[in-house]
């Protein structure tokens, strides 16, 4: 799986803030503050690029142009001496140009810059820190109108009191109707990578200087604009097909039916199941602001090597002297599990195309909640058969029945069991056949397991076994749970789905392997804070760009949607593999094999 982040293409916006037209002409008192109570300000709006290539930190890719299409911008200003303590001001209206800045994989996507006319600071020895919303969500209207110029804070605004719901979020962005939301990207004052950032500062607020901030607007334009780095509020999923459209062992050999023929698929389609009904508005972390406290958070595993170790922080600077990616995050849901907090998928959204992307809320939980219920995944369709219907027998591939095969073969398990096989005998019954045997198969749909009917005779058309009297040797004969020897399923239209679960950090930066853990739980480390080593191997953030490309399918899918359970994303028995990666957008890609 190949992770992008999203936030190569971070906005830089370059503003003047200007309080109007003809305040141009009016004379400074002090510090940029002027007589009518406005002054001018210049900012460089950065839209960020995602990461692309490996699942590794920093690899960007900025992604379709209707990704960073913007129809609006909001400035919402805070003035005080600090960051975290600075309290409301007012909020702007921006009208902006941009400009696409750099390569497609560098940090920055796009670039926009402006002069803004705003209202004086309460007091001249004071600086402005930049809030700014692009593509704004309808919620940004209420939490401005319950703010309070001159006593809320950044947090008290755009804490965890302020949240996106469902009604946020549409999965396809056109750049016409539907654009992506963004904020500003928090950035680590230390990098990551090999060593161990000095500590866990951050910031989330471009702080304009009380010294550029101008009596006129001509001065603003003349001196360097404050950046301002945005990130996209969704998450992003790409699926390719990069297999050989045909069932290979691990070791990539053909697998063959009966009849030695390959036996072939196509991909027909995917979704993303599990994802969160909600978000915050602005990307939050743990820790006390400034500080985050997952800095030294490291995996010390030796197959985690170089910049992958301390992975919470990127190790290149978005510009010189301006920071560092922040790479995880809390949402709503982030340390328990509430039933009914996710979306469901069903059959008939399995639909999407190979080639269009999907887009989600990001879903963040801590190690105790890594597991199946609380991840978000992709589905994917697969057509086996040519689109016709089967059975199989203990999901194995290499033979398809169609009903009357199935039903030979319930005969041929039914009269190995030595108390039917002695019944039968007895009547004088040695060779039942299907034309003249009642069999009913009851299908369920959990998934799609096939039951045999406890009301069936067997006969050879001249000789009948009435089976009621042996119905707790056949429930007991084709229990999916009991005796998978026996499971049957059955596969409409040839369809099988398979699930995803998407990583975060992945191999990479998070290594684990089944071979490691056979005697344990999935996350026990021999010594080892399996919260430090663990802690986003899994998951879905704002801004990254996940692309899974399937390179291989080993086995079966089931016929349904497979159920989510609570147990651990990694099992000492894996049913599929995936290559994940995520792209700036940071990208990510994870290859998997199913």
């Amino acid at each position: 799986m190949k992770k992008l982040f999203f936030l190569g293409a971070l906005f830089a916006v370059g503003l003047g803030f200007t309080a109007c037209s003809s305040d141009k002409d009016e004379v400074a008192s002090d510090n940029g503050q002027v007589p009518n109570g406005e002054s001018y300000i210049s900012l460089s709006l950065q839209l960020p690029t995602t990461s692309a290539t490996t699942r590794a930190n920093d690899n960007f890719d900025d992604g379709l142009a209707i990704e960073y299409k913007v129809k609006d911008a909001t400035l919402v200003l805070f003035e005080g001496t600090a960051e975290n303590t600075a309290v409301y001001s007012g909020n702007y209206d921006l009208n902006l140009s941009w400009a696409l800045s750099g390569t497609t994989t560098d940090q920055i996507t796009t670039t926009a810059q402006i002069v803004q006319k705003v209202n004086n600071r309460t007091s001249s020895t004071n600086n402005f820190y930049a809030y700014v919303v692009l593509n704004k969500p309808a919620s940004l209207a209420t939490i401005l109108s319950n703010a309070t110029k001159g006593t809320s804070t950044f947090n008290d605004m755009f804490g965890t009191s302020a949240t996106l719901s469902t009604t946020n979020l549409t999965e396809t962005v056109d750049g016409t109707d539907h654009f992506i939301p963004m904020t500003n990207a928090p950035l680590a004052k230390y990098a990551g990578g090999s060593a161990a950032p000095t500590d866990g500062t951050y910031s989330i607020l471009s702080k304009i200087d009380k010294d550029l901030i101008f009596a006129t607007e001509i001065e603003a334009k003349n001196h360097a604009a404050t950046s301002v780095y945005v990130e996209r509020m969704y998450s992003k999923v790409t699926v390719a097909n990069g297999s050989a459209n045909k069932l290979q062992d691990a070791n990539g050999d053909d697998i063959t039916n009966s009849s030695s023929t390959t036996i072939n698929y196509t991909v027909s389609g995917w979704t993303l199941d599990n994802t969160n009904k909600s978000a915050y508005f602005q990307r939050q972390l743990d820790g006390t602001f400034p500080n985050y406290t997952w800095y030294n958070y490291y995996s010390n595993h030796a197959s985690v090597t170089g910049a992958n170790v301390y992975r919470f922080a990127g190790s290149n600077e978005v510009a010189s002297g301006k920071g560092y990616r922040i790479y995880w995050a809390i949402d709503p849901n982030y340390n328990s599990f509430t039933a009914g907090t996710f979306n469901a998928a069903t059959v008939s959204n399995v639909s999407g195309s190979l080639s269009n992307p999907q887009y989600c809320y990001e879903n963040t939980f801590n190690v105790a909640n890594q597991k199946e219920q609380s991840t978000t995944r992709a589905l994917v369709k697969v057509v086996f058969n040519n689109g016709s219907d089967f059975y199989a027998i203990n999901d194995d591939p290499k033979t398809f029945y169609d009903e009357n095969g199935i039903k030979g073969k319930v005969i041929e398990f039914l009269m190995a069991d030595p108390t039917i096989l002695a019944a039968a005998t007895a009547a004088s019954l040695t060779t039942p056949t299907v034309a003249n045997s009642s069999i009913t198969l009851d299908i369920i749909t959990d998934p799609s397991k096939v039951t045999v009917s406890t009301t069936l005779t067997l006969s050879d058309g001249t000789h009948t076994l009435d089976c009621n009297t042996y119905a707790s040797i056949i429930n007991a004969m084709f229990n999916h749970a009991t005796n998978p020897t026996k499971r049957i399923r059955f596969y409409d239209d040839g369809l099988a789905y398979y699930p995803i679960l998407i990583k975060h950090f992945g191999d990479d930066q998070c290594y684990w392997t089944s071979t490691e853990h056979l005697s344990q739980t999935s996350y026990a480390d021999e010594g080892t804070a399996p919260v430090s080593r663990y802690l986003g191997r899994y998951g879905v953030l704002r801004n990254n760009w996940y692309h899974l490309n399937i390179t291989k399918i080993s086995n079966l899918g089931l016929p349904n949607i497979p159920t989510l359970t609570d147990d651990d994303d990694d099992k000492v028995k894996s049913y599929i593999s995936v290559q994940i990666n995520v792209l700036s957008w940071a990208k990510r890609t994870q290859d998997v094999t199913l």
